[in-house]
């Protein structure tokens, strides 16, 4: 399903096995295939990860279940 003007969504990430599936979507072309212009930004840590996510600057985040956010910022 392939789009003239894909969607971007931008996605944080820690480099740990369960982000395989988010480089393998952008780097195998599956997320452009469904119409997804994924960015990925490697993050260095779960807090950057999370302080991100609450100001906005990510889409979406592979994040650890102990990463989350207060009902507040979302």
């Amino acid at each position: 399903m392939e789009t003239s003007n894909p969607v971007t969504v931008c996605a944080g990430f820690l480099a740990l096995m369960d982000a395989a599936i988010l480089i393998t979507a952008k780097e195998k072309g599956f997320a452009l295939n469904e119409g997804i212009d994924l960015q990925l930004v490697k993050e260095s840590s779960w807090a950057n990860i999370r302080d991100r996510m609450a100001i906005g600057h990510f889409d979406v985040a592979i994040c650890s279940r102990l990463c989350q956010l207060h009902p507040r910022w979302i």
